[in-house]
């Protein structure tokens, strides 16, 4: 500097020091102003605000967090129960894609090691997200899909810890802290490859972390699945060491799932789709967020490919901001109660046409039904999710009340009812917004259950040495039977239940791939007339095997609910009128759409024990009448009377060695599906005689 001051003339020396002064002036003033400032963090008495963990973020330069690309250096400060760890050093920068456009913002936040920021049940890792909740009311929907999630057996579902938050010390209200999607361990655990690949050798089938994704960021990895052409970003390996050969395996892998999910064979188990996916996760991932009506749910969708497995797993699950009705977008005027969301279309930026391929196939409908209604039956997964949300409201309600407090009241100020995004209801009060989340989990879990059931494909099987009942659907009261049980042909009609009746007992006999219905107390066989009207009778006539007018295909429509479909005529046997009065006619209607919708033709078929009629329901010597009935889909073993509290003795159930494996009232049923698989003798007593039942449990 001194060289160059001499170049100059006196009065340009005088004017560069005078500068040079007001610049280093400057620079002491900012140092002094920052060490000021990092000294007063220093005295600060970190408290913790609420029952929740406060956790306090001062940047280095005191300002605000503006970028989601560059980091900050910050120090971390989280208050709990048990104490006050700090940690310095740590990087911040914002997150998310709509949500960095709110008011309140969500951030990402990286550690200069690992550190267990939730404890030693979660991962021990450096980078972390901080989650803003900021375009819905409740402040945790993610956490109830995060805990739906993990009731469905995904492998990995993003931890929820509630927090207060500071940022320089201005309190930011109630924010989430969550796991970051990674592979990593506790995470998404799998074989992180070797970073880089530089050996032909190296074994690369795996793991690969890959998300379906509606977005293309610069500087990262992409590639268009070979058969469908979506967007897939790579996350793992990571942009800057993943190589071609890397990046051409997983795409070709991606590409043979899809093959065989477009190709003919796509439900065949071993030729299709199924052959490259994992069920479990598949489905898993598909029910959260069903359940949680999640309208975001194809424009992203993370799946990864463990080393050494010919299979994808879906998962996470992630992003619920719009979730459990929370989106005017779509549905009714924004609700959503009602629709499924694998019907619901969503556009050309939406990636459902892997769903929209699945949901064809029989099995996957047996698959989602089953897996679905098992967790809601008895109302078991209503209880689970708002006992879920009771928890948490509890848990953070004084974080809540601070969140949307005043600032002058020491709160964040943020709007309880206010439109942020879009928000489907608003409210006044915060307790408003819990009722509404409540009566939806119960009115959208019902719904799912009954589309479910209604789509789920039943064939219907012949129980061996079995009679049945047709019960009407709407009317269990009335079943299926003839006119008159004494003529030799006769109108079929409906009757109001009576054990009794041999009348209403049916014969179902395989005759080339349908059946025939005979009477059990007439011996004729169901019969359409085949006259060209618009309805047809229902007859009993005399059995003959070739006549198709007397053969029929019982065809699946809701859970326990068939249509008799003629073969000759394609018509249905349906209840006329959906009237339920005795001797109301049964007529056939051609066969079409209200198959699926109309009662009158919706049947439930009941089997009833061979061996049991003589030894019960003709028990003459006995006051009252009565059966034993065993239903193969529940595995329910009952007795059936006029007024079951009549049957007062205990029934016994041997296996064939001897030994009594359970026991059970008359008037009770007997669970079976606690019993293996084979052939049991039931046993009891009545009208002063015993009797026994041989049941065959498969």
């Amino acid at each position: 500097m001194k060289n160059v001051l001499l170049s100059f003339s006196t009065s340009q020396r005088r004017m560069c020091r005078l500068r040079f002064g007001i610049l280093t002036a400057f620079l002491l003033m900012v140092l002094g102003a920052s060490n000021l400032r990092a000294s007063i963090f220093n005295q600060i008495n970190y408290k913790q605000l609420t029952n929740s963990q406060t956790l306090y973020i001062e940047t280095f330069d005191n300002h605000s967090i503006t970028s989601k690309e560059e980091y900050k250096l910050c120090r971390i400060i989280l208050v709990s129960d048990t104490g006050t760890v700090k940690f310095d050093s740590v990087s911040i920068r914002g997150r998310g894609n709509a949500s960095w456009g709110f008011a309140k913002k969500p951030y990402r936040v990286k550690f200069p090691k690992k550190v267990r920021l939730l404890g030693n049940r979660y991962a021990n890792a450096r980078n972390w997200t901080l989650l803003s909740n900021g375009g819905e009311k409740l402040l945790f929907r993610n956490g109830l899909a995060n805990y739906v999630s993990s009731l469905l057996g995904m492998p990995f579902s993003p931890a929820a810890r509630f927090v207060d938050l500071y940022i320089n010390g201005v309190y930011k209200g109630n924010y989430q802290i969550s796991d970051h999607v990674q592979v990593h361990k506790k995470r998404v655990d799998i074989y992180e490859q070797e970073e880089p690949v530089t050996s032909l050798a190296t074994d690369i089938s795996g793991g690969y972390l890959c998300e379906v994704d509606g977005y293309r960021d610069a500087g990262e990895t992409y590639f268009s699945s070979p058969v469908y052409g979506n967007n897939i970003r790579v996350h793992s390996p990571k942009p800057d060491v993943i190589n071609d050969r890397q990046l051409n395996y997983i795409r070709l892998f991606v590409g043979k799932f899809e093959e065989a999910l477009s190709g003919s064979n796509y439900t065949s188990p071993t030729k299709g789709y199924r052959a490259y996916i994992d069920s479990t996760t598949f489905l898993g991932w598909y029910l959260t967020n069903e359940i949680c009506a999640n309208t975001d749910i194809f424009y992203s969708i993370y799946f990864y490919k463990q080393r050494r497995e010919s299979k994808l797993y879906l998962g996470p699950v992630w992003d619920f901001d719009l979730a459990f009705n929370d989106d005017t977008r779509r549905g009714n005027n924004g609700d959503v109660t009602n629709f499924l969301m694998a019907d619901i279309e969503f556009g050309s930026a939406y990636f459902k046409n892997w769903f929209d391929r699945m949901k064809t196939d029989e099995w996957w409908k047996k698959a989602q039904y089953n897996t679905f209604h098992s967790l809601y039956e008895g109302g078991k997964l209503d209880r689970l999710m708002i006992g879920y949300a009771d928890s948490i409201v509890q848990e953070m309600r004084p974080s809540i009340d601070l969140n949307y407090a005043s600032t002058s009241r020491g709160g964040a100020g943020w709007s309880i009812s206010a439109q942020t995004h879009l928000e489907v209801h608003l409210y006044g009060t915060y307790d408003e917004y819990v009722r509404d989340l409540k009566q939806f989990i119960v009115a959208r879990n019902a719904y799912i259950d009954r589309q479910f059931a209604n789509r789920f494909p039943r064939v219907f099987e012949l129980a061996s040495n079995c009679y049945y009942r047709i019960y009407s659907k709407d009317n269990p009261a009335y079943l299926l039977g003839p006119v008159d049980s004494t003529a030799n042909s006769t109108n079929a009609c409906l009757q109001g239940s009576q054990y009794s009746q041999l009348s209403q007992l049916w014969d179902l006999r395989p005759v080339g791939g349908h059946y025939m219905l005979l009477n059990v107390r007439t011996g004729l066989a169901l019969t359409d007339e085949g006259a060209t009207s618009t309805r047809t009778n229902i007859l009993l006539l005399p059995p003959d095997s070739t006549n198709p007018k007397q053969l029929w295909d019982i065809i699946p429509q809701q859970v326990e609910f068939f249509n008799l479909k003629n073969v000759a005529t394609n018509n249905v046997a349906t209840n006329y009128n959906s009237i339920y009065e005795e001797g109301n006619p049964i007529y056939g209607y051609r066969s079409g759409p209200l198959d699926e919708t109309n009662s009158g033709r919706m049947w439930s078929l009941r089997p009833t024990l061979k061996s049991l009629i003589n030894t019960s329901v003709n028990n003459f010597e006995a006051d009252i009448e009565y059966t034993l009935t065993y239903s193969r889909s529940s595995q329910k073993l009952h007795f059936n009377a006029y007024d079951v509290r009549e049957l007062v003795f205990k029934a016994q159930i041997y296996n064939l060695d001897g030994r009594l494996v359970g026991t059970f009232r008359g008037d009770e049923e007997f669970d079976a599906s606690c019993l293996p698989d084979g052939t049991y003798i039931i046993s009891w007593q009545f009208a002063g005689k015993p009797h026994s039942a041989k049941f065959l449990k498969n």
